[in-house]
C-alpha cells in the first residue's frame, strides 16, 4: 500500500526503493532474508549470454535472468522464494525454459492455505517450496514423493557472495 519502502536492520536502512524493487531486486544476502526469500545458496559463474547466466550450485547447473548490476563472475548467493518454485510430476510435461530439478519431498506441512514442502533437490540446502491449497494433485504428496521442481530464470536473483 505504499509507494517507497525501506527495510531496517539493526537500526540502520539496508534498502530503500518502491516495493517492486525492494521485492524484485533485493540488494543483499540480509534483504533478501527480511523480505521472505527462504532459499539462500551459494554458486558460481560458468557462462554468461547478453539474457542469462549459468550459475553451478555443486554438481548442478541453473540458468539465471541477467539483471543490471548482477554480479558478472565468481561466486554467488542465488536468492529464490518458496512460492517462485513449481511443483511438477512424473506425468507431466516440464515448462519449456525453466530450470528443471529433480528431488523428494523430506518434509511437508499444511500452511496457512497451501502446502509447505521441504525437498532434497541435490543442492546443499534443502528448497523450501510453497504450493497453494488448490493446486491439482498435492493430495497424494508425502514424505520420500519423488517430484520434479521448476523455476523460470527470472526468479532466480543473483546477489553477491558474503565472505
Amino acid at each position: 500500500m505504499a509507494d517507497r519502502m525501506a527495510v531496517l536492520s539493526r537500526g540502520r536502512i539496508v534498502q530503500q526503493g518502491t516495493p517492486s524493487e525492494v521485492f524484485g531486486a533485493p540488494a543483499g544476502v540480509e534483504v533478501a532474508r527480511l523480505v521472505g526469500y527462504h532459499n539462500l545458496f551459494e554458486g558460481r559463474i560458468t557462462q554468461r549470454t547478453q539474457t542469462e547466466t549459468r550459475v553451478s550450485c555443486d554438481d548442478i547447473g541453473l540458468n539465471v535472468a541477467l539483471a543490471h548490476g548482477a554480479p558478472s563472475h565468481g561466486r554467488v548467493i542465488l536468492a529464490l522464494r518458496a512460492d517462485d518454485i513449481d511443483l511438477g510430476y512424473a506425468d507431466t510435461v516440464p515448462t519449456h525454459g525453466h530450470n528443471q530439478l529433480p528431488a523428494r519431498i523430506a518434509r511437508l506441512r499444511m500452511h496457512g492455505l497451501g502446502l509447505h514442502l521441504c525437498c532434497d533437490a541435490g543442492l546443499a540446502v534443502a528448497l523450501e517450496v510453497q504450493i497453494p491449497r488448490r493446486t491439482p494433485r498435492h493430495d497424494p504428496l508425502h514424505v520420500g514423493s519423488e517430484v520434479t521442481l521448476s523455476c523460470a530464470p527470472t526468479a532466480i536473483r543473483m546477489l553477491p557472495a558474503v565472505d
